[in-house]
């Protein structure tokens, strides 16, 4: 019995690490969907500065949400292709920021990303956003998912 139970949980170990081993993209982030869809989604913002939906462009629905809670928002980027937004955010009563990739192909929040300020510009490339900040420096993310 005890033998049974070992050779299922073996099993399951090796679907487990074998699924995320043979995924290549990142979910939510698929290159070439990103880059031959059409965005469907755009995003609303609130008065508040604290909460950011996502709307379906031919019926108004909301589809997706993030509520920053008492953090702001404090920029928005979007790619020239419309596919992207970034929204960029500040912790509330910390010095840390985030930028909160949204893809308007899926309607799909990804997963936020640590920033050390506020950029003053991005660039899209695929499934990559550079952000580059006052002093010159730079950061390139991977704009990911929340399924992994």
């Amino acid at each position: 019995m005890f033998r049974i139970f070992f050779v299922c949980c073996i099993i399951f170990v090796a679907l487990s690490f074998s699924r995320i081993l043979i995924a290549e993209e990142p979910c939510g982030a698929d290159s070439d969907k990103t880059e031959k869809s059409q965005p469907i989604c755009k995003i609303r913002g609130l008065r508040d500065q604290s909460t950011v939906h996502v709307v379906e462009k031919s019926s108004g629905k909301k589809l997706d949400y993030t509520d920053t809670t008492k953090n702001k928002i404090k920029k928005i980027f979007t790619s020239p292709d419309k596919v992207w937004n970034v929204v960029v955010y500040k912790v509330y009563k910390k010095k840390d920021y985030y930028a909160l990739p949204i893809n308007l192909t899926i309607c799909e929040i990804m997963e936020p990303i640590y920033i050390p300020a506020v950029p003053i510009s991005a660039t899209f490339e695929s499934i990559f956003v550079t952000l580059k900040f006052l002093d010159g420096s730079e950061k390139r993310s991977i704009m990911r998912g929340k399924c992994l």
